[in-house]
């Protein structure tokens, strides 16, 4: 016949409150936190809805956006161009389009978006198309 044998049998030893928390903080993976403070402003030349008009993206800079991610951020949006696009350093995404507003009155846009793209948010304004050059100057020498 043969023998059964049990495994032994393995006691925990008992840790303090701190020890078992370290351990569980120590296993979790690290997560950045506060503010962006780098942001990037894009001017493009696109339809929406099959509209012209011209849009200021304001985003993160840890953010690629390019002319195909931007018709997948919204399926209404077709033919997006390129017009301007530049990095502003210590600056917000909002603050970066409350100082292009400041560069660029009496305009205001006519529709704003915003959308979640690689875990951030991307600001979408909505200009006419007819306002482009102007807004590209204002981009162009934009202090924030």
């Amino acid at each position: 016949m043969r023998t059964l044998t049990l495994p032994e049998r393995v006691v925990a030893t008992p840790t303090s409150l701190e020890e078992g928390q370290l351990r569980r903080t120590k296993s979790q993976p690290l997560v950045a936190t506060g503010t962006h403070v780098d942001s990037n402003i894009s001017l493009y030349h696109l339809c929406y809805e099959g509209r012209p008009q011209a849009s200021v993206f304001c985003y993160p800079s840890t953010v690629s956006l390019d002319s195909g991610k931007i018709t997948g951020l919204d399926s209404k949006f077709t033919n997006p161009r390129l017009i301007i696009s530049r990095k502003v350093d210590n600056t917000s995404p909002d603050d970066v389009y409350s100082g292009l507003l400041r560069a660029i009155p009496p305009l205001l846009s006519f529709m704003d978006h915003r959308y979640t793209f690689c875990g951030a948010q991307v600001h979408e304004h909505s200009f006419l198309s007819g306002w482009s050059d102007y807004i590209r100057d204002a981009i162009t020498h934009l202090k924030t």
